[in-house]
């Protein structure tokens, strides 16, 4: 698409939605002030989108005008949250949704576009929880009716449910006993996630990881490294961090091929405990890379 198609460039879009007036305008006794301003940012928000995303923002133009909309809604200048401006607000509500349209494309690629239910989901979910967790010297059969019991399904149920395996097996998804994903990773919510394939999208977020390496002290280096790349297989897949562990001097790749050799990633009681720690510190500690990273990407 020639430039011509956009109204705005990246660079004017930024520079105005950093700049926006919006939220210090009373929108009470200023309705009129306040509407044209609003119009102004949506547009901005629409075409920097487009820049950004073009495919996506087309073909899912509500999605992003309801995104759009709620960012607007719900920002508040006060919160802690909201201290790295509007813009950084929105990038994260953005890769949020992101990731959503892009799990919801994989689904539906990987059933040929044939709807599959929430829970149904869920039982594939189960299924491979379990099945990864039986042991290689268990037969198909034993291992049937071991997962039948567990999920309180027939045999036959879970021959159905097996029959699907395939299209979305990923040993490295931390689901709990109810079902749950237990990511061991909480950062920025919009970071990890087990649909981001992208090249560009990796790419840009490991970029993002590699600048705060580099920022942190030495002494917090190694935890941070172990748990970026723990978080990363998880999102990813071992296939695709490998091909960046030369790339990337915050992928650990011994922890790497520990996680290769093991089968599985982390969880965040696992992590804690690797590295001597209570949950809560852990909690603190991720959170405190959650703040730099907002800051960093500002």
């Amino acid at each position: 698409m020639g430039e011509e198609y956009y109204k705005y460039t990246e660079e004017e879009c930024i520079d105005y939605i950093s700049a926006t007036t919006l939220f210090s305008i009373d929108k009470e006794e200023k309705a009129i002030l306040y509407e044209r301003e609003e119009y102004k940012l949506i547009e901005h928000l629409w075409y920097y989108l487009l820049h950004k995303d073009q495919r996506i923002a087309e073909e899912y133009g509500e999605e992003a005008w309801q995104c759009i909309r709620r960012c607007i809604k719900s920002f508040n200048p006060e919160k802690s949250d909201a201290e790295n401006g509007f813009l950084a607000y929105f990038r994260t509500a953005w890769r949020n949704e992101k990731a959503k349209i892009k799990k919801e494309e994989m689904w539906k690629q990987s059933f040929s576009g044939a709807p599959i239910s929430k829970n149904e989901r869920l039982l594939i979910k189960h299924y491979l929880y379990y099945y990864n967790r039986c042991g290689d010297e268990k037969t198909e059969e034993e291992k049937y009716a071991l997962i039948a019991e567990r999920l309180h399904k027939t045999v036959d149920e879970i021959r159905e449910i097996a029959k699907m395996r395939y299209i979305a097996s990923n040993p490295y998804l931390n689901i709990d006993d109810e079902g749950e994903d237990k990511s061991s990773f909480e950062f920025a919510d919009d970071s990890f996630s087990d649909c981001m394939k992208d090249k560009a999208d990796i790419e840009e977020l490991f970029d993002e990881w590699n600048k705060l390496y580099e920022d942190l002290q030495e002494r917090q280096k190694p935890l941070f490294s172990e748990w970026i790349t723990n978080g990363s297989v998880e999102a990813l897949g071992p296939d695709t961090v490998e091909q960046y562990l030369n790339e990337y001097v915050f992928l650990n790749a011994p922890f790497f091929q520990e996680i290769k050799q093991n089968g599985k990633v982390y969880t965040q009681r696992e992590f804690a405990e690797r590295h001597k720690m209570a949950e809560s510190n852990l909690s603190r500690t991720i959170s405190g890379y959650k703040k730099r990273y907002n800051m960093l990407i500002q």
